[in-house]
């Protein structure tokens, strides 16, 4: 018997139409309406949608879970561990909620609140996760996840540019280059290449000078 299915936004992008997302979910759930499956739908958003997020600044996670059905689900779990209290302290309600049931063309919602604790250069937004119950396929658990999210920064808001300036460059230099005193080890090292490439560019000038100075002379003897 076929399973349920859980159907996420289009490559995990936040950018990603809704209506594509419900229209995508919704051929999932024409597929098992003859089988009478539960089909559950597990969306996740952030607000602001966009960062860089600033430490002790709330961001708000919505956790949404259709039922498309046309069966019902049981002992729905929905867990988002993806803020450790390393990085964000929760601020509001649990990353974690649990559904009795949840009948054919219900839904639910559920909000939490985070926000970081420190700087953070990137940090990986992971799916969340369900576990169900099928009315129809008996006591297994089916898992499913949601759709996942870029990768977010929190700053700190009293950063000077120069701050600012130095995560970017953590960013290209691939987190090799991480404080200022690297940087100015960097461009020490990059400023003395360039005065070593200015003298022996000055010294082929120099050394065509005199060639062609050479070549006017003999032409003038000749």
């Amino acid at each position: 018997m076929a399973k349920a299915h859980c159907t996420a936004p289009p490559g995990g992008n936040h950018t990603a139409t809704f209506a594509s997302f419900l229209s995508s979910f919704a051929a999932s759930a024409r597929a098992e309406e003859e089988e009478g499956s539960a089909t559950l739908l597990l969306y996740k958003k952030l607000t602001p949608a966009e960062g860089p997020y600033g430490i002790g600044k709330p961001i708000n996670i919505t956790l949404q879970v259709w039922n498309k059905g046309p069966g019902n689900a049981y002992s729905v779990v929905v867990k988002d561990e993806n803020w450790k209290q390393d990085k964000f302290k929760t601020l509001y309600s649990n990353n974690t909620f649990t559904l009795d049931f949840l009948n054919t063309g219900e839904q639910y919602t559920h909000t939490f609140t985070v926000t970081p604790v420190k700087k953070i250069l990137a940090h990986r937004v992971k799916p969340a996760v369900m576990e169900f119950v099928d009315g129809v396929e008996g006591e297994a658990t089916i898992k499913h996840y949601s759709n996942g999210w870029p990768e977010i920064q929190a700053v700190d808001p009293g950063d000077s540019l120069a701050d600012y300036v130095l995560m970017f460059g953590r960013l290209l230099t691939f987190n090799m280059i991480k404080t200022k005193k690297g940087w100015m080890y960097a461009g020490g090292a990059l400023a003395a290449i360039l005065i070593v490439q200015l003298f022996f560019i000055v010294k082929a000038m120099m050394a065509r000078r005199r060639h062609m100075k050479a070549l006017t002379e003999l032409s003038k003897e000749a």
